[in-house]
């Protein structure tokens, strides 16, 4: 995993399609030394897909890392049921800059999240030459947000959501999914796919009613799709219903947005503001 991070976008650093002079091509390996060196490691990675073959190698990509301890406690003994990750996305082709946000990693389904767009984010341009020196001076703040993350997934552990409170979640996440579909069926066909979803689990340890544990549930069956289960949907071209399995999200981008869509309507509930 280690040498996919640091290998797959360092071999194109002269190849600057359509960008300025000014653009620094900066590999993934360079920009995550500095956590490596201070106690984190690779937990996962993901690269985008690309149509255009010249553009192999610049594509945006995803590395989630965590500290050296949990991921050991992932791989062996097992012993916490989540831990906070940082996620960082880079790109190559001009479309985004080097990005650290945070996350959660939970073991029972080896989910990564996406926390809420409330805690603060980095940015840094691919300009300039002090990019190790940047990430460093971010490690407290990094430490910081990461212990923000985990006390508001402990307050979400300990809410018990409403009826009304749950319909709210899943109404988020089937619009987040798939919002003409849910802009255009009935009541009742809206009713059943809510239903569905938010009382859907994949495993015993998703029987619990918390506010974190349903949040984790839906945020699972949107990112990850529906499996074998048809819900009723409605074609963009044809306006018909339609019955089909919801597809996993691949995007990065995507999948983020959907993550943060669902952690803010999670955090919405848990200060009280559904009616």
């Amino acid at each position: 995993m280690k040498n996919l991070t640091h290998k797959t976008f360092t071999n194109k650093t002269d190849k600057k399609i359509g960008l300025s002079d000014s653009y620094r091509i900066v590999s993934i390996g360079e920009a995550i030394q500095p956590l490596l060196d201070s106690g984190y490691d690779v937990l996962s990675t993901t690269i985008s897909k690309v149509r255009n073959p010249e553009r192999d190698g610049l594509q945006k990509h995803l590395v989630r890392l965590a500290r050296v301890e949990d991921i050991v406690d992932y791989r062996g003994a097992r012993t916490k049921s989540h831990f906070p990750t940082i996620n960082v996305v880079n790109a190559h082709d001009g479309s985004a800059a080097l990005r650290v946000e945070f996350g959660v990693f939970r073991m029972v389904c080896a989910n990564g999240l996406w926390a809420g767009s409330a805690f603060e984010s980095h940015r840094l341009a691919h300009r300039g030459l002090k990019l190790q020196e940047k990430v460093n001076a971010l490690i407290p703040a990094i430490a910081a947000s990461q212990d923000m993350v985990m006390q508001r997934v402990a307050r979400l552990q300990q809410y018990r959501p409403s009826d009304a409170e749950i319909d709210f979640l899943a109404c988020t996440a089937f619009a987040a999914k798939d919002l003409f579909s849910f802009n255009s069926l009935s009541k009742y066909a809206i009713e059943h796919v809510l239903h569905f979803i938010s009382r859907s689990t994949f495993r015993i340890e998703d029987n619990s009613d918390d506010l974190w544990t349903i949040f984790n549930r839906l945020q699972e069956l949107t990112v990850r799709g529906s499996k074998g289960f048809k819900l009723p949907s409605v074609n963009q071209k044809t306006e018909l219903i339609q019955s089909r399995a919801w597809r996993p999200i691949n995007s990065i981008d995507r999948s983020r947005a959907v993550n943060q869509t669902l952690w803010e309507a999670a955090e919405y509930v848990l200060e009280g503001k559904v009616a």
